[in-house]
């Protein structure tokens, strides 16, 4: 194809007049146009081959917990693992009588987006996941119905990880995305899948305030607690322990910034503390209550140098950081 356009292109050596030349020029440059653009469909066609996409190696981000190459080779091993339990599944559901919905859907394609390594990763999840298929699989509806499951490789990269989404819609190879965790990617993958695609999104991350949007973001479902969420979860723990504003002892309010999460270049996730903190701090001043917060990058020795002198400063501690949200008397000194 390449080289019939070379020719089509390369003008004739034959004595022309200047005329003639100057008539062809406009053929000659739509010619060149129509192979730059031939190359480069190529070229992006290719790049959707390649199984894997290559993160930025810059300085500036946070050093990578586990090498790259240590990472593909985790996740072919989670690729070849689902791909012996999804033929099993596949058997399984043609041996079953068909059931009622069956005629509506044969196959569901379960994308579930994860790291191959670290905390949070296939290895954790993939067998609950299991454990739901088979639990929907008990009921005779669906009976027939084929529950397939496709990992999407998450490397804490915004670019390669939105990619790899992309990749998987575009070429409708699943039916619904299980995940991201990372806010940045969740948007990201929840704005091409309302614009476009229609895959629902199902994911325990997305914190974000903009995120709750159902116009922009109509297929993202969220099934943990946002940022939004907070103001009323603190107001209903003051009102159960009668801790009331306009009191003189303040509210300790303590978030930690987890390095760990920090080094993942995950995102949003790495910052969830400091925005749990900022959520909490805000209801509370705004509803007169008085309030005594630090801010450290960690937690490490965080109830040697901080919670065990809160009952000499604060009345009721917060604290706040990626994994969890606790409120405790000044009793606190008791349990530690």
């Amino acid at each position: 194809m390449l080289h019939i356009l070379y020719l089509a292109c390369v003008p004739s050596h034959s004595v022309q007049s200047k005329d003639t030349n100057i008539s062809r020029k406009p053929g000659i440059i739509l010619c060149y146009v129509l192979s730059f653009l031939l190359i480069l469909n190529l070229s992006v066609h290719g790049a959707y081959n390649q199984q894997y996409c290559k993160p930025s190696d810059s300085p500036e981000q946070p050093p990578r917990r586990f090498p790259i190459t240590d990472v593909l080779s985790a996740f072919d091993r989670v690729l070849n693992a689902t791909k012996a339990i999804n033929a099993a599944r596949t058997r399984l559901a043609g041996s079953e009588n068909p059931g009622k919905y069956h005629p509506q859907v044969s196959k569901v394609h379960l994308g579930i987006q994860l790291d191959a390594l670290g905390e949070e990763n296939f290895a954790q999840v993939l067998p609950a996941l299991d454990v739901a298929i088979e639990k929907i699989k008990q009921n005779p509806h669906f009976h027939g119905v084929q529950f397939i499951t496709v990992p999407i490789l998450h490397i804490s990269s915004i670019a390669c990880d939105s990619l790899a989404v992309l990749h998987q819609f575009e070429t409708k190879a699943i039916n619904v995305l299980l995940g991201p965790l990372n806010d940045f990617s969740i948007a990201n993958a929840a704005r091409f899948s309302n614009s476009m695609y229609n895959v629902p999104i199902v994911t325990p991350g997305g914190f974000a305030y903009q995120l709750k949007d159902k116009i922009e973001y109509a297929l993202l479902t969220r099934v943990f607690f946002s940022y939004s969420d907070l103001p009323w979860l603190i107001e209903n723990t003051m009102k159960q322990y009668g801790w009331l504003p306009h009191q003189q002892t303040p509210i300790g309010l303590y978030a930690a910034r987890k390095s760990r999460l920090i080094d993942e270049g995950t995102g949003h996730t790495a910052l969830v503390g400091v925005f749990q903190q900022q959520s909490i701090n805000a209801f509370l001043l705004d509803n007169g209550y008085k309030v005594f917060h630090i801010l450290t990058e960690d937690e490490t020795g965080v109830v040697d140098q901080f919670l065990r002198r809160l009952p000499d400063t604060a009345r009721i501690p917060i604290y706040a950081n990626a994994c969890a949200l606790v409120t405790a008397s000044t009793r606190i000194s008791r349990l530690l």
